[in-house]
């Protein structure tokens, strides 16, 4: 994406700064030309000097673009990529909403989930963990911890060769626990940043965080019933 408006974007530069100088109002033009000189020839004959420091620096720009795609990459052969989470909010047969959170573990280190929670400064949601699902099985172990989001047991193995990569989805009921951020139509919504406390196994190990913004839309008239 940077690749494709880097060219045209100095490119245009180039031209506003000509037409400017060249063209502009008489203070910029007494600023940068002569009285009795051709202006537009002489920026011209010098566009060689700044005309090329724009094109060096749109060159270190897609290098340095270049450069972290390639970081990127190596960090996942090498089994350093950080895992990847991917949230979605929908509603059972009977319209009550819930959040299904899926996460893969790209690292080659073990990753061990500890809790699901609302991170954002101003806490909208109390999550409830309904089920647990890791690598194909269910999780039975500390269900007594779900209603305060904990998940007990849930360690998402390293990522290695030949071994497919390891994944958890977690299902999550909440409650509000304050008033929504906007309405609009027949929905409350509240903006979120949904995710999971996890530990990632190294030496030491790393206490981190997975979020992402959600925009939760909640019927108006349910929100006495989820605040409960």
């Amino acid at each position: 994406m940077l690749e494709k408006w880097i060219a045209p974007l100095f490119g245009s530069i180039m031209i506003v700064v000509l037409i400017v100088v060249v063209f502009g109002f008489g203070p910029t033009r007494s600023l940068l030309c002569e009285p009795n000189e051709n202006c537009l020839r002489e920026w011209i004959s010098a566009s060689s000097g700044w005309a090329g420091a724009l094109v060096t620096l749109a060159t270190l720009m897609v290098l340095l673009h270049q450069i972290r795609v390639q970081q990127r990459q190596i960090d996942h052969q090498l089994g350093e990529s950080p895992p990847s989470m991917f949230v979605v909010v929908t509603s059972d047969e009977e319209g009550d909403q819930f959040v299904k959170i899926e996460i893969q573990n790209w690292n080659r280190r073990p990753l061990r989930i500890d809790r699901v929670a609302d991170f954002g400064e101003q806490p909208s949601l109390m999550m409830r963990v309904t089920r647990v699902v890791l690598d194909g099985k269910e999780i039975e172990d500390g269900q007594d911890l779900f209603d305060l989001g904990y998940v007990v047991g849930c360690i998402l193995q390293g990522r290695e060769d030949n071994r497919p990569i390891s994944k958890v989805v977690i299902y999550s009921r909440f409650k509000v626990c304050r008033e929504p951020d906007r309405y609009a139509g027949p929905f409350a919504i509240f903006d979120v940043r949904l995710g999971v406390q996890c530990m990632q196994f190294d030496a030491p190990n790393r206490d981190i965080h997975i979020e992402s913004p959600v925009s939760i839309h909640v019927f108006a008239d349910r929100l006495a019933a989820l605040s409960n």
